[in-house]
């Protein structure tokens, strides 16, 4: 765990600091309003803890680092010595980047962090969690910088995946949910899904167009099948026609998206060039051997890996 400041300074804060509850972290010493970073991730803060941080940081703070439990914070022998914190609505008016790690849906935490000016987000979901990710409870805070923001990453951690297709009762994504948040955020140029979340066609089509996230250019998806493996290839090609065609003064060169855009403003579409694809071992042998053949000759210069997940 670490902070540092405006003026290059580094402190850095040992478990040992916070001995009985996460929320002895607000009780060190630290230049709270002249911290341009602030990492606590190997420990786990309940939400209203890390928004007191954020308030003592607004100020300053470029880049935080949270793991969030909403049980992190639990009664023990010595929790009558704090009182229960409501803070409210943070304005985080310098913040960049923010890494959240998440034990429970922590839903109320989203909607209370105000970040105009935030480029990087990025939420992993832990195996304490087994309701599924909730895309909605993001849209608050990205829609304070929907133009703002260029890197989104929502991921699974080792082992959340398996957990969620273990337990059925676990809430599945509609593509319409999923292009709900994506419409927001045109300026994304690097886009990472978990493993537990799968891309309709109906979205791989608005991708291929331009008409969602026309500024992408790295994706890091998982294949629900071998076919929507194939549907993702498409996509790609479909995207290079879509600039080809432009270059050469056949159709349009930009494209009208929703979301944030003001009325009439367009946005020039960007051609893929990295892509991860997760799929099963399996189906990652049938795509190698059939299907990027098949495909090769239309990826334009985009360099792809496929991993196998099991």
């Amino acid at each position: 765990m670490s902070a540092e400041d405006r003026s290059g300074s580094v402190y850095h804060i040992q478990e040992r600091d916070i001995t009985v509850l996460s929320s002895q972290i607000l009780d060190l010493s630290l230049p709270w309003s002249q911290l341009v970073a602030l990492d606590l991730r190997p420990i786990s803060l309940a939400p209203d803890v890390a928004l007191v941080l954020m308030h003592r940081t607004a100020m300053s703070l470029q880049e935080a680092f949270f793991r969030l439990d909403s049980d992190a914070n639990a009664p023990t022998k010595a929790s009558y010595l704090r009182p229960l914190m409501d803070p409210p609505n943070v304005r985080m008016t310098a913040l960049k980047k923010l890494i959240i790690i998440l034990g429970g849906t922590e839903a109320g935490f989203f909607c209370q962090v105000l970040a105009p000016r935030l480029k990087e987000l990025r939420v992993e979901m832990t195996n304490a969690n087994i309701e599924g990710w909730n895309l909605a409870l993001f849209r608050p805070l990205i829609a304070l910088c929907p133009r703002k923001l260029e890197v989104l990453e929502l991921v699974d951690s080792q082992g959340h995946a398996a957990v969620l297709l273990r337990t059925p009762e676990g809430r599945q994504l509609t593509h319409l949910e999923l292009e709900a948040l994506l419409q927001f955020i045109p300026n994304v140029h690097t886009l990472r899904l978990p493993r537990s979340l799968f891309v309709h066609s109906t979205t791989l089509r608005k991708l291929g167009n331009g008409h969602l996230l026309p500024s992408l250019k790295t994706l890091e998806v998982t294949a629900s099948s071998l076919t929507n493996a194939e549907d993702i290839m498409f996509m790609i090609t479909e995207r290079v026609l879509v600039i080809e065609a432009a270059r050469r003064g056949v159709g349009m060169s930009t494209v009208n998206v929703g979301g944030s855009l003001e009325e009439g403003e367009e946005r020039h579409v960007e051609a893929i060039t990295n892509v991860v694809l997760h799929m099963t071992l399996a189906e990652r042998s049938a795509f190698l051997k059939d299907v990027i053949l098949e495909y090769l000759s239309g990826l334009g210069d985009v360099e792809i890996r496929v991993e196998a997940m099991w």
